[in-house]
Order: structure tokens, then C-alpha cells, then sequence
């Protein structure tokens, strides 16, 4: 996958052997190559797609420092010019003569101003993007992330020095380098569909903080963030309009910026909120983008999806998903994503065949600047718009979240990993800090943004950047900056969006949603109609104890019959072998009771059976060496 990687203080082996191993690692497919620099003890590079032209290594003769990076910057703020008014020119280096038409490239704008001391400045670089820095001369290594954190690096120190790596499987490089499980990580991931903070499944390995640089230097780890959350003291006072208006302006900006650089970008589509709006932002000048929908040939997404790509005038293409499409791609899935979220998410991987032949990059909807319009009703037992101290925070937001574990599951790992299983909600409250009082939204928006989305909803965008590059409308800092200054007044009631998106693209106002069947702004009538169908569709499948459900075309697709039907025997098979006991984890007995209940209908856990399956499947790949099987992603129907 694409992402930067390297080590330094290196004294075992030799730096090609272990670059080799690393390569082998990172790299998978024909649209991907490595970049790399090799010194006597160190080694940096970048895996990257072959589209990209940009130099992905800078270099300070002055310093001896290099900096390998990933990703994409938009827009560089007031960086470039900082630069210049200190004495740097164009050539990227102070005191050389200006090079006349070449500007600094994005991995020497980061060198350049880590080096000069402006990590400030770091965070006016919009975009999605991570870097790391080794000195020719001292063992010495800085890691860099953006200010979400939507490139992930991790690291670890060894027994001889620091190493880094966009994976966590990545560590599989260092035959010196301990690998043992977390079991607070294990606890964190079946509890929350993702670990949190920034630790994983390993032990000692870790990631970069979002915003955050990390420096290895005599032997010591230092983490900072050059960029954090910051919430107006005060509100301005505007109208909704006016809210709304210069939040679509800079949307439209967002996604032409990310539409109109080379090479060709499509987007992701769906009936729901954040893709209509970046259709509703597409610029209406320049060639048609194509948009990409999956799911059942009647779901309401595809449906939906449809009407929208119509309107915004994109060349649509569809993707069916199937059983053999779906489970053909688990395993793939869950290896590129390092076993971090449950493979039951994976129905993002059937859309690489169909985007692979019209585009080299696709715009994605993970909610950052949008995710203020659904967090309102996210976490009960809180009033919204009450200013709230961090111990009240921590006290109800963390025990809520630690009782979602499902059922069983302290029954079903083994001491001492069933002690970790009380462990998360300790682990998160220490996550959130102190200061002065704020509105518990601004929290709950802070965790969301820091932690779910990164370490869940990210996953699946990690997934499409094995064959494309992923941008991130969303995630643009202007629009971040403006939608955080949105009072919570306004944002608290979702039809604000709604009405932003029918006051920008009006095409759009009579398209219904996905999760409700009706349009954003409903009249009485059509609230009426979707309410006594969906009571009457309800009713038959009761009725015909659900062999006839005519609430599934609603849904994207349904993994459910698939996991008792076709699935049934792999999971069994995987989850019923003698090495689950001897990895010491479960209790194989509590783990065969669990899958019993699940497949007789006694007490069905699909979920929890998922993640079990999932983190096994993980364990043969990473600790037994079962890779040389895993299939990408099956050919899927599409059109």
C-alpha cells in the first residue's frame, strides 16, 4: 500500500536485504512503486502509485536530512511564502539561485519548513498526506501526518534503532523485532470495530498521532501535535443561509481542486448525505466524472445513486454484489488492512474492478467536515447544547461505548485477555484531556474525528489506495475550519443539510435518501405513504416468518444469509481448528458454544462471529505465514 517506510541504526543485516523484504511487503500490484534512499545504516522510501510525477525524496545537503512522502497536498496555504520571506527559494535550498518556473515540491515544502522550525505551518497543507525524514549523519527519524491523520504511519523501536512502515505488517521486515499481541489492542478491536488511541494489534507498535510528529532521536520516542482541534469561544452571528452558503462554496472548492488535478478522478456515489454532497459540488465545466455505486440491483442505494448521477450529469457505473463477489474479497481485504477493522466491512473491495479502467484516482466521503450534522443524536444520555466539563465526558461518553461489548464476549477470551476486556473504556477516558468546560458535541466531534473515523471509516479508503489514489473532499482544511464554526443551533438539526444540498443543486431536492426512502425535505404526503409502507412491508415479513422480507431492498446488501449459508463451512473450519485454542487467546469450548447458538438460530451474533473469524483469519496471515493463498479481489458484474 501506498505509504512511506525505512529504518535507521540498522546493525543486523543488510539494508538491501531487509528494503527487499520491505518491498515485498508494500508493494502488491502493476500500479504501484517504491522510491527509496539506502545509507549505511538507514534506509527511507515511499511506496506510490506510478501516476504520480512529483519527487517523492527531498533532500538538505545542509542538514543531511532526506524526506520521503506520500500523498497529496491541494491547496499550501501561506506555507510556500513563509518559505521565501525567510530566505529559501524555488530550488528548495537557502542561498541557491532561483530556479526560474519551478516551484518547491510537496515533499520539500515539508522539509523545509520542519527543518526551519515552522511545524505551525504544517497544518495550512491541505491535503491527505504523511512524510518521514532520516539524517545521513546521526540516528535520527521524524514522522509526519497531516492533520487528521488520514495516511497512516507506524513505527517501532528496536532492539538497534527505529523503524517505520504504512503497515503494521510491515514489522515482518525486522527478524530482530519482537512480535507478540496486544491484548488490550485484541479487547479494544472486538469491543469497537477498531482500537483506539494509537495502538494496534502488536505490541511496541504504534501509529503517528493525527496532526502529530513523532521524532526518534538517542534512542528516545517524542510524540507532539503541531495541530489540534480548536473551538470558537464565540459564535458569530449569521443566518442559516448564510451558513450554508459558504459552506458550499468551499465544498465546490474542496472537490474541484481534487477533480481537476491530474490524473483522471471519479467519485464514489451513494443515496446518502456526504456523496450527494460532493455531487452537488462537481464542477460544471470539464469532462463528465465517472461515479462508482455498489450494492443489490434493488437496493435503495443504487436505486437512489442512480437519480443522483443522472442529475450531476456523471458517467455512472454500477456494481453487483454477490456472495462469491463478496467472500472472494475477505481475505484480501482483511490482510491489506492489517486485521484492524472486521472483514465484514469488505464490500469496498468489489469496486476496484470496475474503477481500475477509467480512473486513477477517486474521490471518497469520509465524514470530517460533515460529521457535525449526525453526531446530535450519536450518544444518548447527554443534552447537546450544555456546556460540560471533561469528567462528566469521560464519565457517561466512555462507560456507554464499553457496554456495547456483545454478548459472550468475556466468556469467550481467556485470562488474562478477559481482564483487558474491562480495559477500554479506561484506555479511552485517558485519551480525551483537560481543559475548560466546552459543549460535550465539540467532544464527541473531537473523538469522532481523532479516533472513529480515522481507525475505522478510513479502512475502507485505505483499502481502494492498493489501486487508486483516494482523495478526501471532506477532510479539506478550509471547509474543516469553516463547518467547526457552525453553532450548534444550526448544525443540531440535520435538515440543515439537507436544505443546503436543495438550495445548491436543486436537481437533487426530490431524490430520496437512502436510509428513509423519501426525499431530504419531505412534504406531509410522501412522510404518510413511506411510513404505511414500510409498516405494510414489515407486516408480510413477519408474517411469512421472514422468507419473504421486503425490507431487504433497502439495505445495500445483506451479508447475513451469506455468512449462514455459503460462508458457513470456512468460518466453522477456521474458528473449530485446534490452532484457535493454542494461540491461548479463546476458550475454544465458550468459541464453539457461540457458533452453535449463531448457526441453529438459537442466538444470532453475525457480528461478533465476523470479528472472531476476522482476527483469526488475521493470525494465520501475520504469525503462520498463510499468505501466498490470498486472492485479490474477484471480478465483479458491473456495468
Amino acid at each position: 500500500m501506498p505509504g512511506v517506510f525505512g529504518f535507521t541504526g540498522l546493525r543486523s543485516g543488510s539494508v538491501k536485504a531487509v528494503r527487499t523484504r520491505l518491498e515485498s511487503l508494500l508493494v502488491r500490484n502493476d500500479r504501484q512503486r517504491a522510491a527509496h534512499w539506502s545509507g549505511r545504516d538507514s534506509l527511507l522510501g515511499a511506496v506510490h502509485h506510478a501516476c504520480h510525477v512529483n519527487p517523492l525524496i527531498a533532500h538538505d545537503p545542509e542538514s543531511g536530512a532526506r524526506l520521503a512522502f506520500d500523498g497529496e497536498i491541494f491547496d499550501r496555504g501561506g506555507a510556500e511564502e513563509r518559505l521565501r520571506s525567510t530566505g529559501h527559494t524555488r530550488s528548495g535550498q537557502r542561498g541557491e539561485r532561483e530556479q526560474p518556473g519551478r516551484a518547491f515540491s510537496d515533499a520539500e515544502i515539508v522539509l523545509q519548513l520542519y527543518l526551519g522550525g515552522h511545524t505551525e505551518a504544517l497544518g495550512e497543507l491541505s491535503g491527505g498526506w504523511s512524510a518521514a525524514i532520516v539524517f545521513e549523519n546521526r540516528q535520527e527519524a521524524v514522522l509526519i501526518t497531516d492533520r487528521f491523520g488520514s495516511r497512516q504511519v507506524a513505527f517501532a523501536v528496536t532492539p538497534w534503532g527505529f523503524a517505520f512502515f504504512p503497515e503494521v505488517k510491515g514489522v515482518l521486515a525486522f527478524d530482530d523485532v519482537p512480535k507478540r499481541i496486544d491484548p488490550a489492542g485484541v479487547a479494544q478491536r472486538l469491543v469497537f470495530y477498531h482500537n483506539v488511541g494509537e495502538s494496534t494489534l502488536i505490541e511496541g507498535v504504534h501509529l503517528v498521532p493525527a496532526g502529530g510528529i513523532v521524532r526518534f532521536a538517542n534512542g528516545a520516542v517524542e510524540t507532539k501535535r503541531y495541530w489540534t482541534i480548536e473551538w470558537p469561544g464565540v459564535y458569530d452571528l449569521q443566518t442559516e443561509e448564510e451558513w450554508g452558503d459558504e459552506y458550499m462554496r468551499r465544498l465546490k472548492r474542496a472537490v474541484a481542486m481534487r477533480v481537476q488535478k491530474g490524473p483522471r478522478a471519479g467519485t464514489t456515489l451513494s443515496a446518502g448525505n456526504d456523496t450527494r454532497l460532493i455531487a452537488a459540488g462537481l464542477p460544471d465545466d470539464g469532462e463528465p466524472v465517472h461515479s462508482f455505486t455498489f450494492g443489490h440491483p434493488m437496493s435503495r442505494d443504487r436505486r437512489y445513486a442512480r437519480r443522483v448521477a443522472k442529475a450531476a450529469g456523471t458517467i455512472h457505473h454500477e456494481v453487483t454484489i454477490d456472495a462469491d463477489t463478496y467472500l472472494g474479497a475477505v481475505d484480501y481485504y482483511n490482510w491489506v488492512c492489517d486485521g484492524m477493522a472486521p472483514p465484514l466491512h469488505c464490500q469496498i473491495a468489489c469496486l476496484d474492478p470496475v474503477m481500475r479502467p477509467h480512473v486513477q484516482a477517486v474521490l471518497e466521503g469520509v465524514p470530517a467536515a460533515s460529521q457535525a450534522f449526525y453526531r446530535y443524536d450519536g450518544f444518548p444520555g447527554f443534552e447537546f447544547l450544555e456546556p460540560i466539563n471533561e469528567e462528566t465526558f469521560r464519565r457517561i461518553h466512555f462507560d456507554a461505548r464499553a457496554e456495547f461489548a456483545p454478548d459472550g464476549f468475556r466468556e469467550i477470551m481467556r485470562p488474562p485477555w478477559s481482564d483487558a476486556a474491562a480495559a477500554p473504556a479506561e484506555v479511552h477516558r485517558a485519551l480525551i484531556g483537560t481543559g475548560f468546560p466546552t459543549l460535550v458535541m465539540n467532544r464527541s466531534l473531537e473523538w469522532s474525528i481523532y479516533q472513529r473515523l480515522r481507525r475505522f471509516s478510513n479502512v475502507g479508503a485505505t483499502f481502494l489506495r492498493e489501486f487508486v489514489e483516494v482523495r478526501q473532499p471532506f477532510y479539506d482544511y478550509a471547509l474543516f475550519d469553516h463547518a467547526k464554526t457552525i453553532p450548534g443551533s444550526i448544525y443540531v438539526d440535520m435538515k440543515f443539510m439537507h436544505r443546503m444540498i436543495a438550495r445548491s443543486a436543486p436537481q437533487f431536492a426530490g431524490i430520496p435518501l437512502h436510509k428513509t426512502g423519501i426525499p431530504a425535505d419531505p412534504s406531509l404526503f410522501q412522510q404518510f405513504f413511506a411510513w404505511r409502507l414500510g409498516a405494510a412491508q414489515k407486516g408480510i415479513t413477519r408474517l411469512t416468518g421472514g422468507r419473504i422480507d421486503l425490507s431487504r431492498p433497502a439495505r445495500t446488501f445483506d451479508w447475513r444469509p451469506w455468512l449462514d449459508g455459503p460462508f458457513r463451512a470456512r468460518v466453522e473450519s477456521v474458528l473449530r481448528d485446534d490452532r484457535v485454542a493454542d494461540r491461548g487467546l479463546y476458550r475454544p469450548e465458550a468459541v464453539g458454544a457461540l457458533l452453535d447458538d449463531h448457526f441453529s438460530g438459537r442466538k444470532k451474533q453475525g457480528h461478533l462471529v465476523w470479528s472472531l473469524y476476522g482476527f483469526e483469519l488475521w493470525c494465520r496471515q501475520f504469525f503462520d505465514g498463510e499468505r501466498d493463498s490470498i486472492p485479490g479481489p474477484a471480478p465483479a458484474a458491473g456495468r
